[in-house]
């Protein structure tokens, strides 16, 4: 008759870890993520890929390039291609993040045409700035606003909130603190459903015309459903 094997509790969690090590491998998606801005963006985006799974942390690489609408897709596609030949990183999505701010509406417009004619490559624009992203966890706006007034309403938003230890409060652009911010005061699922309804209200392809809007939600939801792997 043979021994019975003594199989200890910690043997066999480190078994089941191991195999779904092995499935999320095998499962594993490499996302690039190219921001026009060099810090505001890249900072909100780094913010959630801090709470993705540790194994999964190395497969998003965010990059700020402080270039002008056109060159940011042009930056992307060199990436892509540097990828390739110095690490062998065959990326499986590409993200492009713009701002319409003061860009040539043809500029604009052609940076998302390039991004939908590209294979794998998504483009998570704004029109007018990233701001109205935070602002759509406050509240619905569908009227134009400047980079001023989205900044008056993060500010008059959050100091309505913020404890008084945290006052006074001014949103500055580049804060760090922004995704937590907006994580603890605002509402994300209300920014998602607002943005959504935005983009509803325009059916041409005339991109820079769409004002407000923004497609910051499609690449959240995104990286969220990486948290959920």
């Amino acid at each position: 008759m043979g021994r019975k094997r003594n199989i200890s509790i910690s043997s066999k969690f480190r078994g089941r870890r191991s195999l779904r090590e092995l499935q999320i491998r095998s499962e594993r998606k490499y996302l690039l993520i190219v921001c026009e801005g060099q810090e505001t963006e890249p900072n909100y985006f780094r913010a959630i890929q801090k709470k993705l799974p540790r194994e999964l942390t190395s497969t998003v690489n965010i990059i700020g390039t402080g270039a002008n609408t056109k060159s940011v897709v042009k930056f992307a596609k060199r990436e892509v291609k540097r990828a390739q030949q110095q690490r062998g990183r065959e990326y499986d999505e590409v993200w492009v993040v713009i701002d319409r701010d003061s860009f040539p509406a043809e500029h604009f417009n052609a940076a998302i045409a390039q991004c939908i004619a590209t294979p794998k490559f998504y483009c998570a624009w704004s029109n007018e700035a990233f701001e109205l992203w935070y602002v759509l966890h406050f509240q619905y706006r569908n009227t134009a606003m400047s980079r001023g007034d989205y900044e008056r309403v993060i500010t008059d938003e959050l100091t309505k909130q913020l404890p008084d230890s945290e006052l006074p409060f001014r949103y500055r652009k580049n804060d760090e603190r922004m995704y937590q911010l907006l994580q603890t005061y605002g509402n994300e699922a209300d920014a998602i459903r607002n943005a959504k309804k935005l983009v509803e209200e325009f059916v041409d392809e005339r991109f820079a015309t769409h004002n407000p809007c923004t497609r910051i939600f499609a690449l959240v939801e995104r990286l969220n459903a990486l948290r959920e792997t």
